[in-house]
């Protein structure tokens, strides 16, 4: 994880500034029938890369929060004094140095295809030790340069003449249109392409040429006894000049300042005419004005900006430092901005609120706001034009002092703390609902997280220890990537994947895609489509030898949420984790797999269950019927992703057995209704999905999975199995699906039983198993297992008439294993622990291999006499 300073950099604060997304006309749709994406939702997932924006010149983005009625706030840093105060004494160096800060952070911005056109005084900022800090920067992109709002973007006294002679951009009429693909012969979705920027990123030049002219002509306001269209004539014209020094003359001439011209110093004059040029094409770009001009001296303590990744692949020991903490004023300081914005929701802040107690949430009485006339194809013409759809440029400042009083308790050692001191911390066992609830308890857990992060992959296993007690969300993306594994360059990884040539899947991922979480406002974004598309089609070339099912869209969701800003980790993150849980479940032919999968499910459910298995086994509620898109998706197409966000947060610390227990969990939740329904009732209960207590649920899984032997849940394709130990008579049994259908009773491992026997009881002072041993009394007496009983299976052909001195009842009352031990292959082992089955015994198995698989292990013993 990149390293961050700490602290409100210096004197900031954290602003927000909201405007009003246009709308369609009503019962809007694309002629593929499905609604248009409201212009609101597009922006917020436009939005959401400048949160990635990390440059020492430019504001960073924090959130971007979409409320009701379309609107729109963006929370950023922001500092109060700005250049539109004017430098009076400045001198051209010192513009020259403001210029240079400037065109680097634009520089910057074109890296990422971000022209700002917003540019202009009261954007330029400055922070409390004279740096340059833009603010504002990313209207334009989100808003796709004007075609979101029905408002301008930036101020026309500073806006490129080019830009107003391309007019306002508009969104197309065919969004969302189908296309008919001629090589294909068929109907394809046209999910919208990238946003491009209308105009070449000069277009800021000349915007910083008309701020840095305004400044040094000692003009406060230009030209400002015009009205709005005047000034639009005049930026034009400036269009039609022949030269840079042409522009600046005539704006001279007009403001009453020639005689300030031959005051300008001659490199910043050249400057100014570079900027000024009128012909777009002739116009430097921000890195070309870079190399251009002699800005040596400034390079020389130049920190260029980064774009964040994690993992981080180069070293960072030059990088790494102490803060000094004889500065900081709070306990803010010991926190990263992105750190105080999390823990400043928590602590009861609120985006919408504040802008309502700063009266910018005006609603209009719709009566008011009612269209004069409304055509057949739903437009509206002659809506009154309300104040609250024009951009609005008042900042609010986020009050901290709520939060400042929840942390200002905690002590120094818990704010830097050493990675020792992580180590030691004493968990908190409260709810966890209460935990991601409580500040100074978040706070804590962020500050230990991003040390360890930090220190990722050396500090892998600290990480995968600190998971087992609770994942912040704020560092959820990253933590779930370390428990994963992912630690190489997915970046360079990822980018080298062929994501554009059509393929034949891309039909079926254009289908699915729209019905993919689409009450999750990212995922449903132009932008939610463009990225999930290309994760899978990466996914897809990169596995040919395995196919698209529709699930995987679902599966790659949670990633691609959290990573949306890093598709290179949500596709990496997708690919670790199928493997992982879902191994060869993407095959072409996957039947046998998931046969395996669901057979395992109902023998967990007669192990946990019987009185339950039971029931479903005789209604005909098999698991065939509502687990398959559990298992395909790992539940992450029947739960919300809120809900998958916890549910995962314990599945990725277990093996590929974990999602069985998951499944078993629901079913005991939902115990009281399935075993008074019968089968059609049944299927309507779970036709969709009842409400589940997820953390039941994961409270439920965590003890499920503790109590099962875990060859019990082994699977033939589960690739988590040591290849030595699949081959050993002794370990995981490898039972074809035909014969694991057939069996009601799982089996366990020679291994598992006999670390359940414990005969030097090291986990327990009494033992958990309880052996029952089928064979003949001469067999029995040529070698038992340890406490084993012997109860001959003719014993058990009446079911009804269990014999009394078995102990049965006891090690069911005592919650013990009943393990049934035979010979090998013999059909009487599986129909006594049916029997026991059918009778409501809990936890009966039997011996994979029978007793044979003992004769090597040096277990057996002769029995007593008394045995």
């Amino acid at each position: 994880m990149n390293l961050e300073d700490l602290g409100l950099s210096c004197g900031g604060q954290i602003g927000v500034t909201s405007f009003v997304a246009s709308s369609h006309p009503a019962d809007s749709c694309g002629l593929n029938g499905l609604p248009l994406t409201p212009n609101s939702v597009s922006i917020l997932g436009n939005g959401q890369i400048l949160k990635t924006i990390n440059h020492p010149h430019l504001a960073k983005y924090l959130d971007i929060v979409r409320g009701k009625c379309q609107r729109i706030a963006l929370v950023s840093e922001f500092w109060k004094k700005s250049l539109k105060d004017n430098l009076p004494e400045a001198s051209g160096e010192r513009l020259l140095s403001i210029s240079f800060q400037i065109l680097d952070a634009l520089a910057y911005l074109n890296e990422m295809r971000i022209n700002s056109l917003t540019l202009s005084p009261g954007n330029i900022m400055f922070d409390s030790s004279g740096e340059i800090k833009i603010f504002g920067y990313g209207l334009g992109f989100i808003t796709d340069y004007g075609k979101l709002v029905s408002f301008p973007i930036g101020d026309p006294r500073f806006t490129a003449p080019e830009v107003f002679a391309r007019g306002m951009q508009t969104v197309k009429s065919d969004f969302g249109a189908e296309i008919f693909n001629e090589s294909s012969a068929e109907l394809t979705m046209s999910i919208p392409e990238v946003i491009c920027p209308p105009d070449k990123s000069s277009v800021d030049v000349w915007s910083l040429g008309m701020i840095l002219l305004r400044q040094v002509l000692g003009v406060n306001r230009l030209w400002s006894n015009l009205k709005v269209g005047q000034i639009l004539k005049k930026v034009v014209s400036l269009g039609e000049c022949e030269t840079g020094f042409s522009v600046i003359e005539k704006i001279a001439r007009e403001h009453g300042c020639v005689d300030q011209l031959h005051l300008i110093d001659k490199v910043l004059m050249e400057f100014l005419k570079k900027c000024l040029t009128p012909q777009q094409y002739k116009r430097p770009t921000p890195s070309e004005m870079l190399n251009m001009f002699s800005f040596q001296s400034m390079l020389a303590n130049h920190s260029n900006g980064n774009f964040p990744t994690f993992p981080v692949i180069e070293l960072k020991s030059n990088s790494l430092y102490y803060p000094d903490i004889s500065t900081f004023k709070d306990n803010l300081d010991y926190l990263t901005v992105r750190e105080i914005y999390y823990l400043w929701k928590l602590a009861g802040g609120d985006v919408m609120t504040e802008l309502k107690k700063h009266g910018l949430m005006i609603t209009t009485p719709p009566i008011i706001s009612m269209p004069s006339i409304v055509a057949g194809e739903g437009q509206e013409f002659g809506i009154p034009r309300q104040r609250a759809a024009l951009f609005d440029k008042t900042i609010i400042t986020l009050p901290l002092s709520q939060l400042k009083q929840c942390i200002g308790a905690l002590s120094r050692k818990e704010l830097l703390p050493t990675i020792q001191d992580v180590k030691d911390a004493e968990r908190n066992h409260l709810p966890l609902i209460i935990r991601e609830k409580d500040v100074r308890f978040q706070c804590r857990r962020v500050i230990n997280y991003r040390r360890l992060l930090q220190g990722y992959p050396f500090r892998k296993q600290m990480i995968f220890e600190e998971s087992s007690s609770d994942i912040v969300p704020l560092y959820r993306a990253q933590i779930w990537s370390a428990l994963l594994n992912i630690d190489y360059d997915t970046v360079s990884v990822y980018e080298d994947i062929d994501k554009e040539t059509p393929n034949p899947v891309d039909r079926q991922i254009e289908v699915d895609i729209p019905r993919c979480h689409q009450y999750n406002e990212l995922l449903a974004s132009q932008e939610g489509h463009r990225k999930l598309k290309r994760v899978l089609k990466a996914w897809v070339v990169m596995n040919p030898h395995l196919v698209y099912w529709q699930g995987l869209d679902s599966l790659a969701a949670p990633f691609l949420l959290l990573n949306f800003n890093n598709e290179s980790v949500a596709w990496a993150s997708l690919s670790a984790f199928i493997p992982k849980y879902l191994n060869n479940m993407f095959q072409k032919d996957n039947a046998s797999v998931i046969q395996e999968y669901l057979a395992k499910f109902s023998q967990l459910q007669a192990f946990h269950d019987p009185v339950l298995f039971n029931h479903l086994d005789q209604i005909g509620f098999i698991p065939d019927l509502y687990a398959i898109p559990w298992v395909l998706t790992m539940f992450s197409h029947v739960f919300p992703l809120h809900k998958i966000f916890h549910l995962w947060d314990t599945l990725l610390l277990g093996n590929s057995s974990y999602p069985l227990c998951v499944g078993l969990a629901i079913l005991l939740q939902l115990r009281e209704q399935l075993i008074e329904s019968q089968f059609n009732e049944c299927i309507l209960l779970f036709s969709e999905m009842p409400a589940v207590d997820i953390d039941s649920v994961v409270t439920q899984s965590n003890r499920i999975f503790e109590n099962t032997p875990q060859s019990l849940t082994f699977r033939v394709h589960d690739q988590s199995i040591p290849a030595n130990q699949k081959d050993s008579s002794l370990y995981y049994p490898s039972i074809p699906v035909s014969v694991l259908k057939g069996e009601k009773v799982g089996r366990i491992c020679g291994n598992d039983l006999i670390d359940l026997i414990d005969l030097r009881r090291k986990i327990s002072k009494t033992p958990k198993v309880s052996i029952i041993d089928i064979r003949s009394k001469e067999d029995f007496r040529s070698g038992c297992l340890p406490d084993a009983v012997n109860i001959p299976s003719n014993f058990f052909e009446d079911s009804d008439n269990f014999p009394i001195e078995a102990g049965l009842e006891q090690a069911k009352s005592l919650g013990k294993i009943i393990a049934v031990v035979g010979r090998d292959k013999d059909p009487a082992v599986y129909k006594v622990a049916e029997n026991l089955l059918l009778n409501q015994f809990p936890r009966v198995v039997t011996v994979h291999g029978g007793i044979e698989v003992f004769k090597k292990a040096d277990i057996l013993v002769f029995p007593s006499p008394n045995q």
